[in-house]
């Protein structure tokens, strides 16, 4: 801070300086000078601009997963695949839209988990169409900085920039996401695209490697964020503020991703095995016909206990969600709209997509009515936080203009 704005004196001068100016111009020089803001003032567009940080990274991962989950409910109706190609270009646009303003290392893992849930979409839509090849280049592409999001992040946090536990928050657990987010976009290509089982059976080991190298990390930071909330005591809980409350309960609803993700993805590797592409690969003991019956019904079979354990996380956020909005804390203010609400998408879409998977392994009217409701509570949730957002926006909230759009006078300081 420069020592002229360390005290009352700064202000005043620069206004005389400012005062004595005006005077020796004429009328039309006056406003020009009113109209060029002073040196150490920064436009409102330059301040919003460097307010699109990594939560912005949230808004095109949610509205990715939504275009996934409407391409495959169980219950169609005419346009709705239309409606999922409409969000699905949403999620390109916003992709690189924020891409574009906002290069920080903390949103690497949205940037490759809303990328793999573009190809992801791709391949559904285009992979019967000689689109193939180019998807299935792409998951390499996705599988690559998977591996890298899931290494290379938890040892930043473990032997450079380590949080702590007690600071501890569940987007920790992104780099795991995408590693789980690569596999279930695998599973999507082998069972949308008419690739070979030479292709196909790679494709299928390495996103069971994904799989095995997040899950473990995933059941580890799930216990350490339990120990964090069970660490505290009823007095920090008490005080905590309404904003904070919710922001760390919608939060909380990212320890779906996992497993969420994680069911799916088991899922549609077992049918892929089932299909028989490790029958006609059929070398070692592993990528047999007669290991194949085994490994797909145990996959199909770990995709029902996954979502029952992101059924536990589901459950805790909602009743998380309902103590922090109405009685959480002793804060009696109203809380403002923040963009963690986002967080909540894209956990709620993964855990839609394997209800809709188990609907249709176990063809289960159950499971697809559930599915159903739970995807229409995501388009819900995905219109308020986008109307929210917009209003944000527009009143500059939410682009760090406490003021709005007001352009700063030239007797303030920035």
């Amino acid at each position: 801070m420069p020592p002229s704005s360390a005290s009352g004196s700064g202000p005043r001068l620069r206004s005389d300086l400012v005062a004595q100016e005006h005077r020796r111009l004429g009328s039309g020089e006056r406003e020009k000078a009113e109209a060029t803001p002073l040196p150490g003032l920064q436009s409102t567009s330059r301040i919003a601009l460097k307010n699109i940080d990594s939560p912005w990274f949230l808004i095109p991962q949610g509205t990715g997963v939504l275009a996934i989950v409407l391409w495959q409910l169980p219950y169609q109706f005419r346009g709705l695949h239309t409606i999922s190609i409409v969000f699905w270009g949403m999620t390109i646009i916003q992709f690189f839209t924020i891409l574009f303003f906002n290069t920080e290392v903390a949103c690497l893992a949205s940037i490759v988990v809303t990328f793999t849930a573009i190809v992801q979409m791709l391949a559904l839509l285009l992979g019967e169409h000689g689109w193939e090849f180019a998807v299935y280049a792409l998951w390499w592409v996705c599988a690559v900085l998977s591996l890298l999001m899931v290494i290379g992040v938890p040892y930043v946090f473990a032997n450079i920039r380590p949080p702590s536990i007690a600071r501890l928050l569940p987007n920790i657990q992104l780099p795991l996401v995408t590693a789980m987010t690569t596999a279930t976009a695998g599973s999507a290509l082998c069972q949308a695209t008419p690739l070979s089982p030479k292709l196909q059976v790679p494709l299928i080991l390495v996103s069971y490697l994904l799989i095995g190298l997040a899950v473990p990390l995933a059941s580890i930071l799930d216990t350490l964020f339990l120990g964090r909330l069970y660490n505290e005591t009823k007095d920090d809980k008490a005080n905590r503020g309404k904003s904070e409350a919710l922001n760390l309960a919608y939060q909380s609803l990212v320890l779906v991703g996992p497993w969420g993700q994680c069911s799916s993805a088991l899922q549609g590797l077992g049918q892929a095995v089932l299909s028989g592409s490790f029958s006609h690969y059929n070398t070692g003991i592993i990528l047999t016909s007669q290991a194949a019956p085994a490994i797909g019904y145990l996959s199909l079979f770990g995709g029902i206990i996954f979502w029952g354990h992101a059924t536990f996380w589901w459950a805790f956020t909602i009743i998380s969600v309902a103590q922090a909005a109405f009685g959480y804390g002793r804060a009696q203010h109203k809380a403002g709209f923040d963009l963690a609400a986002w967080s909540m998408v894209f956990p709620w879409g993964v855990y839609t997509s394997a209800a809709e998977d188990l609907g249709r392994n176990l063809d289960s009217s159950a499971f697809r009515v559930w599915a159903t409701v739970l995807a229409v509570l995501m388009v819900v949730i995905w219109i308020l936080n986008t109307a929210y957002t917009i209003k944000g926006c527009v009143a500059g909230t939410l682009l760090g203009l406490e003021n709005g759009w007001r352009r700063p006078q030239q007797d303030e300081i920035s």
